[in-house]
């Protein structure tokens, strides 16, 4: 009798290029904060381990790019994948419009790196999706390890630096951070808001994965206090509506209005207590609840009476109005301004989907942006109407809605998913993931 090795061959070669394709994915997701210097630098010994990093993840985007582009026509029937993955096929699109501008511009090749992220993360989940279909929820949860991983170091940074100094939370950030080790552009304290909604949502329906205590835990000291304190008014607003959908939802009560709302508020207010720079120990009660009134006075968040949009609006309006003026050219509102192209014309985040897509890649590019949005909205009416006994009973599905929700909402009010970056990162595996279920429903 004969013994064939074939299929252990077969097993042995899809296993590993099943490895390799997620060695890529955190490849890709760990550029997610390089810049176009670091794609032009060259190595620095001297530089710090973070900086170092950054400069070999960004050279190896181009190269990863070539690879699954290859990879992807070769082994998948694109035609057929395109046809089936509308919202992926319009997301590719708009990735490769932002090309067309250097070729009519005088624009730093460098750029191009932005588009290449982009591109690289829409091939990777097309090649997850279409060949390792079973094997999509890793790639969820992987970006989730990452994202929490990141999430404690930074956390842990701004809390010492809240402790050690009179900075809030509300709008701190420092060009660069010497926490174990050296880091430049650290994210914004809003950055770190969102990535503890994001988690919050993994932690909340992801029962598959932690014990209830954990669960509480995390959702009760790490991630509501945080969203809280940091003051993002969006960031709270989508808590909201979370929070009002689990209140609907959820059958323990006392559980839930103990951990979404009184530990997270004690445990604020016992930071606040211990924090040197608020001197709240002092004898007398008169003083004690000056002491408080001057502290809440301290760290909530002021409100620009000139602009409750944190200068959005303004910000909207002055693109029009150089529309009007006729200071954007016709051949620039057709094509934009390439990758970054708010920061290229305005010098400044223009905080909003379509008119970042707008300056990047033109009137095209807010069409095709648009029908993203209208497919998204499709996919997830469709989604509850169809089986919305699925959605309460699926982990993956609540999930997958919830970060689609919040992203799309998001976008009103920044780039968010226009650009290369968290938000783009989890949209579309988000979308992969909550395809992959209804297939399966």
């Amino acid at each position: 009798m004969t013994y064939s090795f074939e299929p252990i061959k077969k097993y042995i070669i899809a296993n590993t290029l099943y490895c390799f394709f997620l060695f890529l994915w955190l490849c890709v997701i760990l550029s997610i904060n390089i810049h176009a210097q670091h794609f032009e630098s060259s190595l620095n010994y001297n530089s710090s381990i973070f900086e170092l990093l950054k400069i070999i993840l960004a050279k190896s985007q181009l190269l990863i790019f070539i690879l699954l582009l290859l990879f992807f026509i070769v082994k998948v029937k694109v035609v057929n994948f395109f046809s089936s993955n509308k919202i992926i096929l319009l997301f590719f699109i708009y990735g490769f419009l932002q090309f067309f501008p250097f070729f009519f511009k005088n624009i730093n090749l460098a750029n191009t790196i932005f588009v290449i992220q982009y591109l690289n993360v829409i091939l990777l989940l097309s090649i997850f999706s279409e060949i390792y279909k079973k094997k999509i929820k890793d790639v969820l949860i992987i970006s989730y390890i990452v994202l929490f991983l990141v999430f404690i170091y930074f956390l842990t940074y701004y809390y010492l630096n809240y402790f050690s100094t009179e900075n809030i939370m509300y709008g701190f950030y420092n060009e660069k951070i010497n926490f174990i080790f050296e880091y430049n552009d650290p994210p914004r304290s809003s950055g770190i808001s969102r990535s503890a909604l994001f988690l919050l949502v993994f932690v909340e329906f992801g029962n598959f994965l932690l014990k209830k205590k954990i669960k509480y835990i995390l959702i009760s000291i790490l991630f509501i206090p945080i969203i809280l304190l940091t003051q993002s008014r969006i960031n709270i607003s989508l808590f909201l509506i979370l929070f009002i959908y689990l209140f609907i939802f959820i059958k323990e009560k006392k559980v839930f209005f103990l951990n979404y709302i009184i530990i997270p508020l004690l445990f604020i207010i016992v930071i606040n207590i211990f924090k040197p720079s608020n001197n709240l120990f002092v004898n007398s009660k008169n003083d004690l609840s000056s002491g408080v009134s001057k502290v809440l006075e301290k760290n909530i968040r002021q409100t620009d009476k000139e602009s409750f949009s944190s200068k959005r609006f303004e910000s909207w309006f002055y693109i029009f109005e150089l529309k009007r003026k006729n200071l954007i050219s016709d051949l620039d509102s057709i094509i934009g301004f390439g990758p970054q192209g708010d920061r290229v014309f305005v010098k400044y985040s223009i905080s909003n989907a379509l008119l970042y897509a707008f300056l990047s890649s033109g009137i095209i590019g807010v069409l095709i942006l648009s029908l993203i949005y209208l497919n998204l909205i499709i996919l997830l009416y469709k989604k509850i109407k169809s089986d919305f006994s699925l959605f309460l009973e699926s982990e993956y599905v609540k999930i997958s809605f919830f970060l689609i929700l919040f992203i799309v909402l998001r976008s009103f009010l920044e780039n968010s998913f226009s650009i290369f970056g968290i938000d783009f990162v989890f949209l579309l595996t988000a979308i992969q993931t909550f395809n992959n279920e209804k297939k399966k429903s």
